[in-house]
């Protein structure tokens, strides 16, 4: 809805437009569908040109990111947990055994919960059910720490699925002529922002810059469950990093 020609302005608790004086730097409103709750009032700094709904906009379309941020988490738990249950262990993470240190960005969660056809030809190799193309166990190790994958089989009736992505909640981080891929938060992550260095920002790819990883650490590494497992995403809003996990309710 826009408001042309009104100026400074406020949204009454019934949710009807009153003006302000014009020395009042700071208009007061109401969001009209928190009343049940208690309206809540926002303050908003009047610096420029009135936009009386701005405000209420970015709030629902902040609320809408964070909730399909955490509904996709839930189900990504549910998935790990699940694969827990058959396996009697969580999905391994990115451990560098030289370095000791983990590596939540590049993990292999989406082929542990997709699961891979191995094959034992040219040194090992792996590819997805639904691919042709193989993964060779030095690009596996080179990415992931890790030789293999605990989820695989030499036919797809040997594998397990837990969990079904759609295209965009994962993403290329490279091509060797098989793409690498990562699950990913339904939220890029800023190109050219200091302040917030890409997860990728090795890469040269500015489409792979912009990928925004789900993060996970497993048994035993992981530090908030140490029981269980670490699951979060990361990303950028109203110039701060904010964290959504497994480990609060809030956001971080």
């Amino acid at each position: 809805m826009f408001l042309g020609g009104i100026g400074p302005c406020a949204v009454t608790k019934s949710g009807s437009l009153s003006a302000l004086n014009s020395s009042n730097r700071c208009r007061t409103y109401y969001l009209p569908w928190e009343k049940g709750r208690g309206p809540a009032k926002r303050h908003v700094e009047e610096d420029g040109p009135p936009e009386c709904f701005q405000e209420p906009r970015a709030y629902a379309g902040r609320t809408m990111r964070e909730r399909r941020i955490r509904a996709e988490l839930d189900k990504l738990i549910t998935a790990i947990e699940a694969y827990h249950a058959k396996f009697n262990q969580y999905p391994p993470d990115n451990f560098d055994p030289v370095a000791k240190t983990v590596n939540p960005v590049t993990n292999s969660l989406y082929y542990e919960l997709t699961g891979v056809i191995a094959d034992d030809r040219g040194g090992g190799r792996f590819r997805l059910a639904n691919r042709q193309q193989w993964i060779g166990t030095q690009q596996v190790q080179q990415y992931f720490h890790t030789d293999g994958f605990v989820n695989s089989g030499t036919s797809a009736k040997e594998i397990k699925q837990f969990a079904e992505f759609k295209a965009e909640q994962h993403k290329a981080i490279a091509s060797m002529p098989a793409d690498l891929e990562v699950l990913t938060v339904p939220v890029d992550w800023p190109l050219n922002n200091p302040k917030f260095p890409p997860p990728f920002d090795a890469s040269t790819d500015p489409k792979v810059k912009r990928i925004n990883p789900v993060r996970y650490v497993g048994h035993p590494h992981a530090t908030n469950n140490p029981d269980g497992f670490d699951l979060w995403a990361e990303y950028v809003d109203g110039g701060r990093r904010r964290i959504i996990c497994n480990w609060s309710k809030d956001i971080l």
